[in-house]
């Protein structure tokens, strides 16, 4: 189950960084700061994976 929701997470915030691409297209364009998102996606991800871990050892 937490595979599961851990690739859920990962889609949403997937999508969420490709709209927020779109929406700040130029900005990306001057900035070349996609890299930087990413990585702030992977920590939001590895910080909701361990939530879940958590979750399943009922803490």
């Amino acid at each position: 189950m937490r595979v599961y929701q851990f690739h859920h997470i990962r889609e949403r915030l997937q999508a969420l960084a490709a709209h927020r691409c779109r929406a700040n297209r130029t900005y990306f364009a001057c900035t070349n700061n996609y890299s930087k998102l990413l990585t702030n996606s992977r920590k939001i991800t590895a910080a909701y994976a361990k939530i879940d871990l958590y979750e399943d050892e009922g803490v």
